[in-house]
């Protein structure tokens, strides 16, 4: 099981990779290239983030699978130890970068000056659903967008996959409770 589990990270993994990539640009229209340089360098530091990550935890199921083929004895309390440190680390750099860099790479300094830069671009409260979580528009071709207040990239549920998206998730919440309860 430790090699599919390898195979289901790595492809949960090189999704989140294409979602930073296919994900929409906020440009500033009143800055516009100086905007576009901070949203490319905030995606190549989450792109190289995860890519780290995923080369971190990829070792870790490699060290797994040697333990389990016998090539390696490990103490268990060890590699538990080993497991906690490294998740803990792997959440403690995300929130730092989160921090660090900002939504949309909002707190990343100009390499030729220090002022600090604001993006306001996507205000418009008429495609934002359910509280600022649910971003619609249908006029909007991108499937990924980055989110509207906090750090990450939402799915633009105007669009057929990111409705196909949406449907596809309740569906599986709905048919895993549904599991559960018959199951008891």
């Amino acid at each position: 099981s430790v090699p599919i589990q390898q195979l289901i990270l790595t492809a949960i993994m090189f999704i989140s990779y294409k979602i930073i990539v296919w994900s929409k640009r906020e440009i500033d229209a009143s800055n516009p290239e100086e905007s576009k340089n901070r949203n490319i360098r905030f995606r190549n530091i989450w792109i190289t983030y995860v890519i780290l990550v995923t080369f971190v935890v990829q070792i870790i199921f490699m060290i797994e699978d040697f333990q389990v083929m016998q090539i390696i004895k490990v103490n268990a309390v060890l590699i538990t130890i080993f497991l906690l440190v490294i998740s803990l680390g792997i959440g403690i750099v995300s929130i730092i970068i989160a921090i660090k860099v900002g939504q949309g790479g909002s707190r990343l300094k100009e390499k030729t000056g220090n002022k600090s830069f604001e993006t306001n671009v996507r205000d418009d409260d008429k495609y934002w659903k359910l509280g600022n979580t649910i971003y619609y528009n249908k006029n909007d071709p991108s499937i990924f967008i980055e989110k509207r207040f906090g750090i990450g990239w939402t799915v633009n549920a105007g669009t057929k996959v990111g409705m196909l998206f949406y449907v596809v998730t309740v569906a599986i919440i709905i048919v895993a409770i549904a599991v559960s309860i018959f199951e008891k």
